[in-house]
């Protein structure tokens, strides 16, 4: 009997003893992501359940309010260690409203995925170091900020690559689904129009024009994509 009482209370203080843990937060703000994996924790160590966990998550939309896309979480019983691997979209765009209502009020941030997110996901990167510029804004009217046009502005940003990301300083998006885009090369700025139609196999008829000008060190200040046959290049006058 006295083996027996022995065993259950070495059991038990098995069953209640502090996890061990790991984090890999990748490019998520650290901040959120680490008040994310210590609910996770928490959790798991009163229930010792991962689907409990899970359904936590899921229960309390806790990727939503913390900014997670996709997460991996796992349980080594030997080592007493869990694993908490989270991963954040890369913002995009900060949107701006263009209607009188909104009065050029901030929104959201655009994500790489198309979907929108509370601004504060750029404070937090920013205040981390993980954004190494203010993003670029996309002017829009709130009738146009429906799920079709952000995924093509998303396709749009991509195609452009990441080599010319840290170019744009605007997106405009008119009530007509026309786009424009301002650029800056060698801090001058550039205006690119790209019309409404086409618009992935245009941007990519610009990132090899981006290419070209660069390499030959030359500065243009409109670029007429409209037309997709016919590519018109103003250029800078030289002095």
């Amino acid at each position: 009997a006295t083996v027996l009482c022995t065993q259950t209370v070495e059991l038990e203080a098995r069953v209640y003893e502090k996890v061990k843990y790991k984090t890999n937060f990748k490019n998520c703000p650290s901040q959120s992501a680490g008040k994310f994996a210590m609910r996770v924790l928490r959790n798991f160590e009163k229930n010792r359940s991962l689907y409990d966990v899970k359904k936590e998550i899921n229960d309390n939309f806790l990727q939503d309010k913390h900014f997670i896309k996709k997460y991996e979480i796992s349980f080594d019983p030997v080592d007493n260690e869990m694993k908490i691997e989270v991963d954040c979209p890369k913002p995009y765009l900060r949107i701006t409203l263009m209607d009188q209502e909104a009065d050029g009020a901030l929104e959201s941030i655009l994500v790489e995925d198309g979907d929108l997110l509370d601004p504060t996901y750029e404070i937090l990167l920013a205040g981390e170091k993980k954004l190494k510029n203010s993003l670029p804004s996309l002017a829009i009217n709130k009738s146009e900020l429906n799920e079709s046009n952000r995924l093509l502005v998303t396709r749009v940003i991509r195609e452009l690559g990441d080599k010319n990301f840290g170019k744009i300083g605007e997106v405009i998006y008119d009530k007509d689904n026309t786009l424009t885009m301002i650029l800056s090369l060698n801090k001058k700025p550039v205006s690119v129009f790209l019309g409404k139609d086409e618009l992935v196999a245009k941007t990519e008829k610009l990132r090899r024009l981006l290419s070209y000008v660069e390499e030959k060190q030359k500065q243009p200040t409109v670029i007429n994509l409209i037309n997709s046959k016919k590519v018109v290049v103003k250029f800078a006058h030289r002095k």
